[in-house]
């Protein structure tokens, strides 16, 4: 399952946050949809509720407010099984994908880059992950890396996934997204739950009545956005503190 719309990357939702939206105090009142805000860059956070007349359809119909409130009250939402995220076919999907990418749209990419970035940076990712990498390394078995994307001149792809393995965890899916001058994420404030080095995060776990469960924790800072999914209840008392110093652990000191 793919927790809807409290997040959106992509070239066309795009504000820069001040510094005062990773603090305590967050600007509801800068709107990213609005024509006049779609040209800054960035991480924003904003209140999908403030104006949900000028939000995107898409993220109106959906309960996903709700199941980050439970989330935060409960350790987790109760939920139908369908809704507990099912890796093995979000894998299948993403895999599917990254085939097309490499066979037609990577080879396009690339040839509109200069010599020296096809070159050289052509296993590059934009953003530094040097935390991620260094975790990744000592504490998971790596199963499958993709970078891919927009190709960022002089830098690199702007998006990296890892599926990995984990003895506590088993199966997870570490996401993050480069931002650039021409990109960045939006966040609904309604759903804040979680902070991750002070920045804010939305923590989703769902567990349906047979304790089956899942986990996906999104967070932006100033350079990246990052989403972790896993099938365990992270608020479970056996992870939860490893899981808090697994996501700081693998975030860039930005």
């Amino acid at each position: 399952m793919e927790i809807p719309n409290f997040l959106m990357t992509g070239l066309t939702l795009i504000s820069l946050l001040s510094i005062n939206t990773f603090s305590a105090e967050v600007d509801f009142s800068s709107n990213p949809f609005l024509e006049e805000n779609k040209h800054v860059q960035g991480p924003q956070v904003f209140s999908f509720s403030k104006q949900p007349e000028r939000v995107p359809d898409i993220f109106h119909g959906s309960n996903y407010v709700e199941l980050a409130k439970q989330t935060q009250v409960n350790g987790f939402a109760l939920v139908e099984p369908d809704k507990v995220i099912d890796l093995a076919t979000w894998i299948e999907g993403f895999t599917q994908y990254t085939e097309t990418f490499s066979k037609k749209l990577k080879p396009l990419i690339l040839a509109e880059q200069s010599d020296y970035d096809q070159s050289h940076l052509v296993n590059n990712f934009a953003a530094d992950i040097d935390n991620l990498e260094s975790v990744i390394d000592k504490e998971f078995t790596v199963k499958s890396k993709h970078l891919g994307g927009n190709f960022i001149a002089g830098k690199g792809w702007d998006q990296l996934t890892y599926i990995v393995t984990h003895p506590d965890y088993e199966v997870v899916v570490i996401e993050v997204q480069a931002f650039d001058e021409s990109s960045g994420a939006v966040m609904d404030a309604d759903t804040i739950n979680y902070r991750v080095k002070g920045s804010p995060a939305v923590l989703y776990v769902l567990q349906d009545k047979a304790g089956n469960a899942s986990t996906q924790l999104s967070w932006l800072t100033p350079q990246a956005s990052y989403n972790i999914q896993l099938e365990k209840n992270v608020n479970a008392v056996a992870l939860q503190s490893k899981f808090n110093t697994l996501v700081e652990a693998i975030t860039s000191d930005d």
